[in-house]
């Protein structure tokens, strides 16, 4: 997997950033996410991939066409030639993560989802 081509376009996308949403967070986000993979036996590749893409598609940032088609993700996942089933998982998850999601009714199924969502209240 190409973990690490994700991360360069994920930094080339948020790098200027300045609301709170730039890389520093991300790899905040994904150091305390990996913590939580660990202790949990989640697949670390899956959970990497939630925790970089997670604000590429933000409707504060991006506009809600982008954030209900998860635009910016899939083509970062695309380009990095990451496997479509995990893709799929990937979206899942990010379909259904997130304050705002919480707020209307979505609710993480997945274990990978759940540890996401434990890391992100506690970094917001």
């Amino acid at each position: 997997m190409m973990l690490e081509d994700v991360k360069q376009e994920v930094y080339e996308l948020l790098n200027n950033d300045n609301s709170g949403h730039g890389m520093e967070h991300i790899n905040r986000v994904l150091e305390l996410s990996l913590k939580f993979a660990k202790t949990e036996n989640a697949n670390k590749d899956i959970v990497t991939l939630i925790a970089l893409l997670h604000d590429v598609d933000d409707y504060k940032l991006f506009g809600m066409n982008n954030a209900e088609n998860l635009t910016n993700a899939k083509k970062i996942m695309s380009n990095c030639n990451i496997d479509k089933n995990i893709q799929e998982q990937v979206c899942l998850a990010l379909n259904n993560i997130g304050y705002s999601k919480r707020l209307k009714g979505c609710c993480p199924t997945l274990l990978k989802e759940k540890l996401y969502l434990m890391q992100i209240c506690a970094m917001h």
